[in-house]
């Protein structure tokens, strides 16, 4: 199916295989970067830009996706539920250092 959408005009797939419900035979884990594989997959198979998706909330594991390749975009939904500043406390926690907007200054320590 990825195929056929690359065909009629994709430039880019969001990958997700789903989290809801318990692992099992059909499911995969529930562990960080558990969907990462999947993104992978689909850029080597269709040559294509991926967005990785599957509990990449840790800085160093989304790093680590981007980093060896494995996506070209992350998305950090629930992270982001939990912490609105999650890129900036992030870029913090990668580089030890973060340059907020003077908005939020006083607030990333």
């Amino acid at each position: 199916m990825a195929k056929q959408f690359k065909e009629a005009g994709v430039d880019i797939f969001h990958v997700s295989t789903g989290g809801e419900g318990k692992p099992g035979s059909l499911k995969p884990g529930n562990y960080p970067g558990y969907q990462v594989p999947f993104a992978r997959a689909f850029k080597e198979e269709l040559g294509l830009p991926v967005i990785a998706v599957g509990m990449l909330s840790n800085p160093q594991v989304a790093e680590a996706t981007l980093s060896n390749g494995d996506a070209d975009l992350i998305a950090v939904a629930r992270g982001i539920l939990n912490d609105p500043y999650w890129s900036l406390h992030a870029i913090k926690d990668i580089t030890r250092e973060v340059t907020p907007p003077i908005q939020y200054a006083r607030g990333i320590r």
